[in-house]
């Protein structure tokens, strides 16, 4: 049976592979390199080794970066396409803005 300490990593794992998306893991360098870390840091559920503790650490810390990159990019996508013009948001309170004022002089009125 799994320990919870693997079960974690594994869960970062996915969570990690989810975050970098539906590329090919095959092509994409990343993962390949992600994989080989993981492997690179396998140990028996007896053995307790610093430089484990400190590679689980940097993933989860890889996986909180990558998920809130992406909460952020969508909230500004959802919010930041919404905010359009002055003459629309006025418009949507009800309310017009004045007209620019026009000089005469300008080709509004006759010369004399």
């Amino acid at each position: 049976m799994a320990s919870a300490g693997r079960l974690q990593r594994l869960s970062t794992l996915r969570g990690i592979l989810k975050e970098f998306g539906s590329v090919n893991a095959s092509q994409n360098e990343a993962t390949q390199f992600l994989m080989n870390k993981y492997k690179t840091h396998k140990v028996t559920d007896g053995k307790y080794c610093r430089q484990t503790a400190a590679a689980t650490h940097d993933a989860n810390t890889l996986y909180c970066l990558l998920r809130c990159t992406r909460e952020y990019t969508e909230l500004c996508d959802e919010h930041l396409s919404n905010e359009g013009t002055t003459v629309q948001a006025a418009s949507r309170v009800g309310l017009k803005l004045p007209l620019l004022y026009q000089d005469e002089a300008d080709g509004g009125g006759e010369a004399k």
